[in-house]
């Protein structure tokens, strides 16, 4: 069998060869050879298309404009991806296409001017593969890794779409960023949550002894499942106290006006993510509960390059944020060395950082969490100021003390305690059901 991949610019419905020459695929003087063509994203007429080219085609694919993604997780989870298709008009909504981008309502372009490109971010992917040779990921990937078992597809290819959009929506938001991408949701839909397990595993360093591991600052999770998993757990705890910094996406259950935060953003530890719209607002998918952190723009979500439909979702709201740690850990880098890194390079101290941009910093609700996120409202004041914020959480440190040997300061909103030691009763509860 010979495999061909076409790369084409799908939101215009044109290919980058000529079908004249796409003809040639067929090998007619070779009948015995079958070509397969694999193509880079959403394309509604492929159909037409493969028979234009006089190729055979047995598709699943593409998603009709109709669809509404919910592939399932095993071991009784639900929703893997948390996004949604949406059916609005391309040109009004266009995030990644218009002047409404992220870029502009979250002023993103002011903030980056203050970053130096130099300081390299990992940020680690886990969802349903990626598009890797497409252009925009050209350089930005350090390392990918398949976590699904019986897919001979080492290259973590995206049949899917959502890990691509994903990962593109992370170099949007911070371009200098690195990626790593797991694949621990399978071609099908499927997953399970030991397979996300094992990816952070690989993610994490092993003390005792050499591992085969891929260092990384940030892991982000736009999947989950409604039944505490005590692998994904342990996991996701030893991630956190090893440094990394952990965000995960709520979940798209508002509408049943239930409080169905999935997990991992049901732990107590990593940082929840909801989705809001372009005023700020709580999206009607969001659901709420007292896990909810932070919201982060998510809703008709359009990426030119990848996609011809916009996505709704907390699952695009969560590499935004993704994203936007990104740039908190490169700035503090530029303000304060290694040392100031190393120490914002967790999950309780950050959390603490996107406070200052949140738009209620000093309030937490279910259904906002501190609010919608806004890296500027704390960039624009400078380093010197950034410097204050995080002694401010970590305690005053001498110039000459290592920042990473400091513990940070439980946080001193009584609420927040509250919350996290709540949190943790119910996971002490549900595992000790298993």
């Amino acid at each position: 069998m010979l495999s061909v991949h076409i790369m084409m610019n799908l939101d215009r419905h044109k290919s980058n060869i000529s079908l004249g020459a796409s003809r040639d695929l067929s090998l007619e003087d070779f009948p015995n050879i079958k070509v397969t063509c694999y193509f880079d994203s959403l394309y509604i007429h492929i159909v037409k298309l493969c028979s234009n080219l006089e190729i055979a085609s047995e598709l699943e694919w593409p998603i009709q404009m109709t669809y509404r993604h919910s592939a399932t997780i095993t071991k009784d989870a639900k929703s893997a991806c948390f996004d949604s298709w949406t059916n609005r008009n391309p040109n009004i909504y266009s995030p990644f296409g218009s002047e409404r981008n992220p870029h502009n309502l979250l002023n993103l372009s002011e903030s980056l001017q203050k970053i130096s490109p130099s300081r390299c971010v990992t940020v680690a992917i886990l969802d349903t593969g990626i598009l890797c040779c497409h252009e925009e990921f050209h350089g930005k990937i350090a390392a990918i890794k398949n976590f699904v078992p019986n897919e001979a597809n080492d290259l973590c290819y995206d049949y899917n779409g959502h890990g691509t959009n994903c990962a593109f929506i992370v170099l949007q938001t911070a371009p200098f960023v690195r990626l790593v991408i797991c694949k621990v949701i399978s071609s099908q839909g499927h997953g399970q949550l030991k397979w996300a397990a094992d990816a952070v595993d690989w993610l994490l360093k092993d003390e005792s002894g050499p591992k085969n591991y891929c260092p990384v600052d940030i892991i982000s999770m736009s999947f989950g499942g409604s039944i505490f998993d005590i692998d994904l757990k342990r996991a996701v705890s030893e991630a956190i106290s090893q440094g990394k910094v952990v965000v995960a996406a709520a979940s798209n259950d508002g509408r049943k006006k239930l409080t169905n935060i999935a997990f991992p953003a049901r732990f107590g530890d990593v940082i929840c993510v909801g989705s809001c719209n372009d005023l700020g607002q709580p999206s009607s998918f969001t659901p709420t509960g007292r896990e909810i952190d932070f919201l982060a723009h998510g809703e008709d979500i359009y990426i030119r390059s990848l996609s011809s439909m916009p996505r709704s979702g907390t699952s695009e709201a969560t590499p935004l944020v993704a994203g936007i740690t990104a740039m908190a850990i490169s700035y503090a880098e530029t303000t304060g060395g290694q040392t100031m890194r190393s120490t914002v390079c967790h999950t309780t101290v950050m959390r603490e950082i996107l406070r200052k941009m949140a738009s209620m910093p000093g309030h937490h609700d279910e259904h906002m969490g501190y609010g919608n996120l806004d890296p500027w409202r704390l960039f624009k004041y400078g380093p010197d100021h950034f410097r204050q914020v995080v002694e401010e959480i970590v305690g005053p440190l001498p110039v000459s003390q290592q920042f990473a040997a400091a513990q940070p300061h439980p946080p001193g909103n009584k609420r927040e305690r509250q919350r996290r030691a709540s949190d943790s009763e119910v996971e002490l509860h549900r595992g000790s059901e298993r």
